[in-house]
């Protein structure tokens, strides 16, 4: 499995069905009652460009150059970069040219005198005001002909734009900004105007049948290309663990859990001393598992009641604890089990 550092044709995906999708899980009870589980704290997005396809006139080549390309991806094996022609660029319509002086499209930090990694992000605000960041892991190091903007991340200091290979350099396959000659001052905003592309893959559909059709002579249709957006961000999970979802807790400060958190926590960095504490027992009723706690490595972590009264176990590193709620001789209260 690996990741090949090139783009799928852009006129392939011009025209293609293309759409962002979460996965929640919705689980509705007799009563009518639902729950909401995120499994997905960001989105993926889909893509079918079989439609995009069809819009050339001598397609039996076009559909030679789609198979040399799935060959020599194996199919979903190894991920691609992909064009999505609905929002590549930088600006919130996500299709007028990327700004090209200040102010900067996009905010992806503040200084502090120290830092000098930044990733790229982008910032999606409703009517409301309410916004979704996600991270661009894939910017363009080549211009857009349709669009004739110039090459490259342009990043800004406040209004100032700094100059690439000098003030700073940028990671085309992972989006993150470094600045070479100092770290930001603190208090200064750091900007960025980009265009980008999503990494992509084959999905397991045409992985397992890219199936066409020849309608006549030079004319072949391919029913179905779909593709994927890799998750190449998330945190590995054995199947066993999926239901409720899973994240990453960074324990170098104590964390107090809720029953919002995922099931599955990966526990990373805890401090010595560490403290994770439980949600108050009357917010949950009899049952599990509740959490499902790993200690990746490290100092052990101390799991505590939310009242910070009493230690129920000390997760050693590299050790998984299984949290249930179980009614006892005084009530209910938490019961864990390793």
């Amino acid at each position: 499995m690996a990741f090949d550092d090139v783009r799928m044709p852009v006129d392939w995906s011009y025209g293609a069905q293309v759409g962002p999708g979460f996965r929640t899980l919705v689980v509705v009870g007799d009563s009518g009652k639902e729950s909401r589980i995120a499994r997905r704290s960001t989105p993926l997005r889909r893509f079918d460009i079989s439609y995009a396809l069809r819009q050339f006139h001598n397609t039996a080549r076009v559909m030679a150059d789609v198979r040399a390309f799935y060959y020599a991806r194996q199919g979903a094996l190894n991920g691609f970069r992909v064009r999505d022609w609905s929002d590549f660029t930088s600006k919130a319509d996500g299709v007028s040219a990327n700004g090209i002086a200040a102010p900067a499209d996009q905010i992806i930090g503040i200084g502090d005198g120290t830092q000098t990694q930044f990733q790229l992000v982008k910032v999606y605000s409703d009517s409301s005001g309410n916004k979704f960041t996600v991270a661009i892991t894939k910017p363009t190091d080549f211009p857009d002909k349709q669009l004739d903007t110039a090459a490259g991340v342009r990043i800004f200091q406040d209004t100032n734009q700094s100059t690439p290979g000098t003030t700073f350099t940028v990671d085309y396959s992972t989006g993150v900004v470094l600045f070479v000659g100092g770290a930001p001052l603190n208090g200064v905003i750091i900007g960025a105007s980009y265009e980008y592309d999503i990494a992509c893959r084959f999905d397991e559909a045409a992985d397992g049948w890219l199936s066409s059709a020849i309608d006549e002579f030079n004319r072949e249709t391919l029913s179905s290309v779909p593709l994927i957006e890799l998750d190449d961000g998330g945190i590995a999970v054995d199947d066993r663990f999926y239901f409720g979802g899973a994240e990453q807790l960074d324990l170098a400060i104590d964390v107090a859990l809720s029953v919002l958190n995922k099931r599955f926590l990966k526990c990373i960095n805890p401090a010595v001393g560490g403290k994770l504490f439980l949600p108050p027992i009357g917010d949950v009723v009899a049952g599990g598992t509740w959490f499902i706690i790993q200690n990746v490595t490290g100092n052990a972590i101390a799991l505590r009641d939310s009242g910070d009264t009493q230690t129920y176990v000390s997760i050693a590193g590299g050790s998984i604890v299984h949290v249930y709620a179980a009614i006892g001789s005084s009530g209910l209260d938490w019961s864990i089990f390793s």
